[in-house]
């Protein structure tokens, strides 16, 4: 059941679902946002200039596909009235072709709204197998009061 406003307090977490980043994922976010960067299809140019020595998946994955897992647990998939933004998202590591990943939800904040709704800040975290926090940051999504 997705929670409203009232239910959530500070320092609450969720944990979502895996999901594991394939070949065709890259390729498929590669044509679909038009970003064919050499770090994410070409093995030569990552041999030669890459830290990683290998190819990478989008970084955008991580965000997106984390988000995609966390909105499958309804936390408040009936309850979220809009996403107002990202106040910081931090790449803090490689994200690997054949990883396997997962995102991590935390209440930070939370307030009342002139709108009648609440306003919270969320801290999400994209992590990879190894229990490593690829990336982290932080935003903030409009979510409905409880009825009357």
């Amino acid at each position: 059941m997705s929670l409203y406003f009232e239910d959530m307090g500070v320092g609450m977490e969720w944990v979502s679902g895996r999901r594991t980043i394939t070949e065709t994922d890259v390729v498929m976010f590669g044509s679909l946002t038009g970003d064919q960067h050499p770090a994410h299809f070409d093995d030569e140019f990552c041999k030669a200039t890459s830290p990683f020595k290998t190819r990478v998946a989008h970084g955008m994955i991580g965000l997106t596909y984390a988000l995609g897992l966390l909105s499958q647990s309804n936390v408040m998939t009936t309850t979220a009235l809009a996403f107002l933004g990202y106040k910081r998202w931090d790449f803090k590591g490689p994200l690997r072709i054949g990883d396997t990943i997962r995102g991590r939800l935390r209440v930070l904040d939370k307030k009342e709204a002139r709108t009648g709704a609440g306003l919270v800040t969320f801290q999400m975290s994209v992590m990879n197998q190894k229990d490593e926090e690829i990336q982290e940051g932080e935003y903030i999504v409009m979510v409905a009061r409880k009825p009357l």
